[in-house]
């Protein structure tokens, strides 16, 4: 039995019609702006809940220091009452 040694197979390109090549460059370009529709469409999104996030973390950041505000008003109002008692404690004790 004799085998043949198989070196090398020229296949040709067959060729596609033109208006069936028209057609598949045509749904491939829609498929492209498809595609980067969706894309535009995370990245808006994605946007969004950044804007988002950085709303609720410049909200929480104002809470705390209207917090801090009040607490520094209550704080002068507790100290002004405290320095009237004395006051008054020290116009009693001198009659």
């Amino acid at each position: 039995m004799k085998y043949s040694l198989v070196i090398a197979v020229r296949v040709t390109k067959p060729r596609i019609p033109e208006n069936i090549r028209a057609n598949y460059e045509a749904m491939e370009a829609e498929k492209t702006k498809y595609f980067i529709a969706i894309e535009k469409a995370k990245m808006l999104e994605k946007e969004a809940e950044t804007i988002r996030i950085q709303n609720i973390i410049k909200a929480k950041g104002d809470a705390e220091v209207s917090i801090i505000v009040k607490e520094k008003e209550i704080n002068e109002q507790e100290s002004k009452k405290r320095i009237q008692e004395i006051e008054s404690k020290i116009f009693f004790f001198k009659f």
